[in-house]
Protein backbone atom coordinates (compact mmCIF):
# COMPACT_ATOMS: atom_id res chain seq x y z
CA UNK A 1 0.00 0.00 0.00
CA UNK A 2 1.16 3.17 -0.52
CA UNK A 3 0.35 6.28 1.20
CA UNK A 4 0.01 10.07 -0.81
CA UNK A 5 0.55 13.19 1.04
CA UNK A 6 -3.10 14.18 1.47
CA UNK A 7 -3.72 10.33 2.90
CA UNK A 8 -0.44 11.15 5.21
CA UNK A 9 -2.26 14.40 6.27
CA UNK A 10 -5.55 12.90 6.82
CA UNK A 11 -4.36 9.86 9.04
CA UNK A 12 -2.47 12.10 11.65
CA UNK A 13 -5.13 13.84 13.35
CA UNK A 14 -6.94 10.10 13.72
CA UNK A 15 -3.88 8.30 15.03
CA UNK A 16 -2.89 11.36 16.97
CA UNK A 17 -6.97 10.93 18.81
CA UNK A 18 -6.87 7.23 19.04
CA UNK A 19 -4.54 7.49 21.77
CA UNK A 20 -7.10 10.03 23.81
CA UNK A 21 -10.23 9.21 25.53
CA UNK A 22 -12.77 11.90 25.51
CA UNK A 23 -15.95 12.11 27.47
CA UNK A 24 -18.94 13.71 27.22
CA UNK A 25 -18.60 15.74 30.59
CA UNK A 26 -22.41 17.59 31.29
CA UNK A 27 -21.49 21.56 32.44
CA UNK A 28 -23.93 22.88 34.73
CA UNK A 29 -24.08 26.29 37.37
CA UNK A 30 -20.43 27.43 38.27
CA UNK A 31 -19.25 26.16 42.03
CA UNK A 32 -17.31 27.83 44.16
CA UNK A 33 -15.38 25.86 47.00
CA UNK A 34 -13.35 27.39 49.17
CA UNK A 35 -10.71 25.72 52.20
CA UNK A 36 -8.68 27.13 54.57
CA UNK A 37 -5.98 25.85 57.20
CA UNK A 38 -4.64 27.19 59.97
CA UNK A 39 -0.85 26.84 60.82
CA UNK A 40 -1.10 25.44 64.01
CA UNK A 41 1.83 23.37 65.74
CA UNK A 42 2.52 23.16 61.36
CA UNK A 43 6.45 24.14 60.39
CA UNK A 44 6.55 22.46 57.69
CA UNK A 45 3.78 22.12 54.40
CA UNK A 46 4.22 19.37 51.81
CA UNK A 47 2.18 20.32 49.06
CA UNK A 48 1.02 18.08 45.92
CA UNK A 49 -1.73 18.99 43.35
CA UNK A 50 -3.16 16.80 41.16
CA UNK A 51 -4.61 18.56 37.91
CA UNK A 52 -5.17 16.81 34.64
CA UNK A 53 -7.08 20.14 32.62
CA UNK A 54 -7.71 23.39 34.08
CA UNK A 55 -6.18 26.69 35.32
CA UNK A 56 -3.84 26.57 38.65
CA UNK A 57 -2.67 29.72 40.26
CA UNK A 58 0.03 29.14 43.03
CA UNK A 59 1.31 31.74 45.08
CA UNK A 60 1.42 33.59 48.27
CA UNK A 61 -1.05 35.81 50.09
CA UNK A 62 -3.19 34.53 52.93
CA UNK A 63 -1.65 34.43 56.92
CA UNK A 64 -3.05 30.83 57.15
CA UNK A 65 -1.27 27.66 56.69
CA UNK A 66 -3.26 27.82 53.14
CA UNK A 67 -6.17 28.77 51.50
CA UNK A 68 -7.82 27.54 48.36
CA UNK A 69 -10.21 28.49 45.75
CA UNK A 70 -11.85 26.27 43.69
CA UNK A 71 -14.18 27.27 40.68
CA UNK A 72 -15.73 24.57 38.22
CA UNK A 73 -18.56 23.92 36.53
CA UNK A 74 -18.63 19.90 36.15
CA UNK A 75 -20.36 18.28 38.98
CA UNK A 76 -17.64 15.66 39.03
CA UNK A 77 -14.88 17.25 39.35
CA UNK A 78 -15.36 18.92 42.38
CA UNK A 79 -11.51 18.97 43.68
CA UNK A 80 -10.78 16.10 46.31
CA UNK A 81 -8.47 18.18 49.18
CA UNK A 82 -7.24 16.01 51.98
CA UNK A 83 -5.21 17.56 54.94
CA UNK A 84 -3.01 15.48 57.42
CA UNK A 85 -0.92 16.93 59.98
CA UNK A 86 1.86 14.66 61.63
CA UNK A 87 4.15 15.97 64.80
CA UNK A 88 5.13 19.62 62.83
CA UNK A 89 4.43 18.31 59.22
CA UNK A 90 1.50 19.18 57.05
CA UNK A 91 0.45 17.35 54.30
CA UNK A 92 -1.70 18.80 51.59
CA UNK A 93 -3.20 17.14 48.74
CA UNK A 94 -5.29 18.07 46.22
CA UNK A 95 -6.62 16.14 43.51
CA UNK A 96 -8.66 16.03 40.13
CA UNK A 97 -11.22 13.75 40.18
CA UNK A 98 -11.32 10.95 37.61
CA UNK A 99 -8.74 10.02 34.66
CA UNK A 100 -9.65 11.33 31.29
CA UNK A 101 -10.22 15.40 31.46
CA UNK A 102 -10.93 17.18 28.53
CA UNK A 103 -11.22 21.31 28.58
CA UNK A 104 -13.33 22.26 26.09
CA UNK A 105 -15.76 25.04 25.21
CA UNK A 106 -18.08 26.41 28.37
CA UNK A 107 -16.17 24.08 30.58
CA UNK A 108 -14.62 26.24 33.56
CA UNK A 109 -12.28 24.86 35.74
CA UNK A 110 -9.51 26.77 38.14
CA UNK A 111 -7.73 26.39 41.28
CA UNK A 112 -6.27 29.58 42.97
CA UNK A 113 -3.87 28.32 46.21
CA UNK A 114 -2.70 30.66 48.70
CA UNK A 115 0.09 30.10 50.97
CA UNK A 116 1.73 31.08 53.56
CA UNK A 117 5.34 32.90 53.26
CA UNK A 118 7.21 31.88 56.52
CA UNK A 119 6.22 28.10 56.61
CA UNK A 120 9.14 25.86 54.55
CA UNK A 121 7.48 24.10 51.38
CA UNK A 122 7.62 21.47 49.60
CA UNK A 123 6.15 21.39 46.59
CA UNK A 124 5.18 18.10 43.94
CA UNK A 125 2.54 19.21 40.90
CA UNK A 126 1.55 16.87 37.98
CA UNK A 127 -0.46 18.80 35.98
CA UNK A 128 -1.75 17.47 32.68
CA UNK A 129 -3.12 20.20 30.79
CA UNK A 130 -3.91 24.07 30.86
CA UNK A 131 -2.44 27.39 32.32
CA UNK A 132 -0.34 27.46 35.23
CA UNK A 133 0.69 30.87 36.88
CA UNK A 134 2.89 29.63 39.89
CA UNK A 135 4.30 32.78 41.41
CA UNK A 136 6.83 31.10 44.17
CA UNK A 137 9.54 33.72 44.66
CA UNK A 138 8.24 34.81 48.13
CA UNK A 139 7.29 31.52 49.21
CA UNK A 140 9.95 29.42 51.61
CA UNK A 141 10.56 27.09 49.63
CA UNK A 142 12.82 23.99 50.07
CA UNK A 143 11.61 21.61 46.86
CA UNK A 144 9.55 21.78 43.68
CA UNK A 145 9.21 19.51 41.37
CA UNK A 146 6.91 20.31 37.97
CA UNK A 147 5.32 17.19 35.62
CA UNK A 148 3.51 19.33 32.71
CA UNK A 149 1.46 17.66 29.66
CA UNK A 150 0.47 20.28 26.87
CA UNK A 151 -0.11 23.82 28.30
CA UNK A 152 1.33 26.97 29.16
CA UNK A 153 3.20 27.17 32.81
CA UNK A 154 4.44 30.60 34.13
CA UNK A 155 6.74 30.42 36.81
CA UNK A 156 8.42 33.32 38.62
CA UNK A 157 11.37 32.17 41.37
CA UNK A 158 12.71 35.35 41.96
CA UNK A 159 12.93 36.15 46.00
CA UNK A 160 15.18 37.00 48.58
CA UNK A 161 15.88 33.47 49.35
CA UNK A 162 17.91 32.63 51.94
CA UNK A 163 18.89 29.09 51.27
CA UNK A 164 19.11 26.88 47.68
CA UNK A 165 16.30 24.69 46.69
CA UNK A 166 16.02 22.20 43.70
CA UNK A 167 13.54 22.50 41.04
CA UNK A 168 12.96 20.08 39.00
CA UNK A 169 10.36 20.61 35.89
CA UNK A 170 9.25 17.61 33.14
CA UNK A 171 7.45 19.56 30.80
CA UNK A 172 5.73 18.18 27.56
CA UNK A 173 4.23 20.47 24.67
CA UNK A 174 3.96 24.06 25.28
Amino acid sequence: MKLTLPAVGALCPILLLSGCVFTAERTGPTQYDPHSFEKGSVEELHLELNMGAGDLKLGTGTRKLAQTYFTYNVADWKPEVRFDHHGNRGDLTIRQPGHNHTHFGSMKYEWDVRLAEDIPLYVRCNFGAGQAQLDLGSLNLRDVELDMGVGQLDMDLRGNHKHDYNVRINGGVG
